[in-house]
């Protein structure tokens, strides 16, 4: 009895159904299961009954034992399971199917940035074109976060593995780390294009014959069309100008617009090599394949992976990621009053040390965004069950702070108003904010040299 099995297990491939995890030309019915992961199921149905709570969970790749039984007999071998965010950039319509379940459009952070920006179906007038409503979710997107684009290095920055896999931040992810690579934002934006009434289309391109890079489409008409786009599908409607292409990594950029974007957009499309397009709205329609499933939530409803290094990649971004770190390192926050006494007066300076442990990239600097929260992911740490994990950022843009409020259960008020979740607010010196109605923890900015 001769077979041959996969030796990685990629759970967003088996979730598009493209179970190939065994290879075998026999009649026998082959039955595999993943202890601890899933229960036995037969090999080539399309219920595969993974279990998505534990899987979830996996902060990084592992070794689990895979269990295939053919013709009474079973035979236990060793796999590496990959997290679920581990995405693999190969052409053929399964991986087109597999990058579009990684568009999060019911994500807790996709669906309150939308509603906060005013682009839910409801807000445009019923005459809004889709290029329309596409510019404004691309602009309120620009506003809302401010991102950095972030460089990723293959599989959690593994230089060893020989893969096209990469780590996908998922949105609440992208708005913790202060960005993402160009997928990581093509992703989030088509997910809140999608939640517009947009029919958004993914691109994948190759650049100078060795990267890849992923642009987002709106179709013109408003209508889907098949799911999985060839390149030279993909080609001919960016070129005839049915599909309106934009690139994601514009909005790292201070200053461009919807129309700079599209520009970039159109002059990639010709410049480099296309490999393949997913419209991801005739994905959920055509084969029902629906976005990852993510049943192991944290405390603010949202899976929040942490274990993704944080680059960046090209001059200009870590010259401002330099300058911005400078600039917060002038002030300082105090906390002069909360509800717990051990709090007041506390103070902490807006700095953001950098990772000792960092050698892939030893010219890194850390994400300048010095972030609150609940715990010890954040620069200023409040243990209280009321401050939620990621409650907000001061950040840096040209000259001036700005406080932000990361899609906190609770809120952060500023002038006594609740910031909306991702649009960032001024913050100047000697101004008070707080976290929640009740006051839980009150801030004062000041001058470093102001305190001691």
């Amino acid at each position: 009895m001769k077979y041959k099995h996969t030796e990685r297990i990629n759970p967003s491939l088996v979730h598009v159904r493209y179970d190939r995890i065994v290879d075998y030309d026999g009649n026998d019915i082959v039955s595999v299961a993943i202890p601890g992961f899933s229960s036995q199921w037969e090999h080539g149905t399309d219920n595969i009954p993974l279990n998505w709570g534990i899987w979830a969970q996996l902060p990084r790749e592992r070794s689990a034992d895979l269990e295939i039984s053919i013709g009474g007999v079973t035979n236990k071998h060793t796999v590496t399971l990959l997290p679920l965010n581990a995405w693999e950039m190969r052409d053929g319509p399964e991986f087109a199917r597999a990058t579009a379940a990684f568009v999060l459009e019911n994500s807790p952070t996709v669906l309150r940035f939308v509603q906060a920006a005013k682009c839910t179906p409801a807000d445009f007038d019923p005459s809004a074109t889709p290029i329309e409503r596409a510019a404004r979710v691309y602009e309120a997107f620009k506003e809302a976060f401010g991102l950095y684009y972030l460089y990723e290095y293959q599989l959690y920055g593994r230089p060893d593995l020989n893969t096209n896999e990469q780590a996908i931040r998922f949105p609440a992810q992208v708005v913790h780390d202060g960005g993402g690579t160009c997928i990581d934002l093509a992703l989030f934006l088509a997910a809140a294009l999608l939640r517009a009434g947009c029919c958004p289309v993914i691109g994948i391109l190759l650049v100078n014959g060795r990267e890849l890079h992923a642009v987002v489409g709106v179709w013109q008409d408003g209508w889907p069309r098949r799911e999985y786009l060839p390149a030279e599908g993909l080609k001919n409607a960016a070129k005839s100008g049915e599909l309106i292409v934009l690139d994601p990594n514009y909005v790292t950029f201070q200053g461009g617009d919807f129309n700079q974007a599209c520009q970039m957009g159109g002059n990639e499309m010709n410049e480099y090599t296309a490999i393949y397009g997913v419209d991801v709205y005739a994905v959920r329609t055509q084969s029902m394949t629906n976005s990852l499933p993510g049943p192991a939530q944290t405390q603010d409803g949202e899976i929040v992976i942490t274990d993704m290094p944080i680059r960046y990649k090209d001059e200009r971004t870590k010259t401002l990621a330099q300058y911005a770190e400078e600039m917060l390192g002038e002030y300082a926050l105090m906390i002069v009053a909360s509800i717990q006494p051990r709090y007041k007066n506390r103070w902490e300076p807006l700095r953001v040390p950098q990772n000792p442990s960092d050698v892939v990239r030893p010219d890194a600097v850390d994400v300048p965004w010095f972030r609150i929260g609940r715990g010890t992911p954040n620069h200023f740490g409040i243990t209280d069950h009321m401050v939620s994990g990621d409650h907000c950022a001061i950040t840096v843009r040209d000259n001036d702070l700005f406080l932000q409020d990361l899609n906190s259960r609770h809120g952060t008020f500023l002038h006594g108003q609740r910031l909306r979740p991702f649009f960032p607010e001024r913050l100047r010196l000697d101004d008070e904010f707080w976290l929640g109605e009740s006051e839980i923890v009150r801030f004062k900015l000041l001058r470093r040299d102001q305190v001691s």
